[in-house]
């Protein structure tokens, strides 16, 4: 079983489609929710965090799906499958953070129909299949130490955003009778006041550590996979011998 598993994961053509189907999924759930078939397209949605990471790990699973191809074309069907490691991991943690917040801090509130096809596809399975391809098929060993805090400027970034925006008077729509000029409470100046400035710098603290965190993995598992080619070389020398 993992001598298969192990083939699968430098099979191109099996990687390729993981990628492109992938891909095609989360963009389903991202027009889904904003309903863009429907009379009244949501295009407030695309000013959430949810959305902007959503497109990320789509746009960036379609990119590693086109390159898996071309190595496919150019290289023949078996062999390595990881490019753009950094980007990769960026990429993954960006949507973990989704579904990190939603589950345990947004779902509870109510607010949304937790099991429709758009809400699971764009805060549970976009972010399981993105964090799946960096943990499958994303070469090891590539992070570095201050990648924690450059893994902080997308996050960051957005709340800069969320904050002019809501401070501009753009409006994320009206739930129980309250009009909300913020996307997530815990950045709602107007809600809960200065309890802001708590409650953010505590979050980019969480994922600062979420980022070395995942600089701590990568580095184990690329000790892993060298101790592991290590005994490998050492058995095909002792059978030439």
């Amino acid at each position: 079983m993992k001598s298969f598993i192990l083939d699968l994961k430098k099979d191109r053509i099996f990687v390729a489609i993981f990628r492109a189907v992938a891909a095609v999924l989360i963009l389903f759930g991202i027009l889904a929710g904003l309903n863009i078939s429907g009379s009244e397209t949501n295009y407030t949605g695309l000013l959430f965090y949810t959305y902007q990471s959503n497109i990320l790990a789509m746009l960036f699973l379609l990119v590693l799906a086109v390159r898996t191809v071309v190595d496919i074309i150019k290289n023949g069907r078996v062999g390595p499958v990881s490019y753009f490691e950094r980007f990769s991991a960026f990429t993954a943690l960006s949507i973990f953070i989704t579904m990190f917040i939603f589950w345990p801090l947004l779902a509870p509130l109510g607010l949304i129909d937790l099991w429709t096809f758009d809400n699971l596809m764009l805060h549970l399975f976009a972010p399981l299949l993105m964090i799946a391809d960096y943990l499958l098929f994303t070469k090891c060993g590539k992070l570095k130490k201050n990648d924690a805090f450059l893994f902080m400027i997308g996050p960051l970034f957005y709340y800069i955003q969320a904050t002019i925006l809501g401070f501009s008077g753009v409006s994320y729509g009206v739930f129980n009778d309250v009009e909300y000029f913020f996307p997530y409470f815990f950045m709602d100046y107007y809600t809960i006041g200065w309890w802001v400035a708590a409650f953010v710098p505590s979050m980019f603290v969480a994922l600062w550590a979420m980022g070395h965190g995942l600089f701590v993995l990568d580095r184990k598992r690329g000790r892993q996979k060298e101790e592991v080619i290590t005994v490998a070389e050492e058995d095909e020398l002792v059978v030439k011998l």
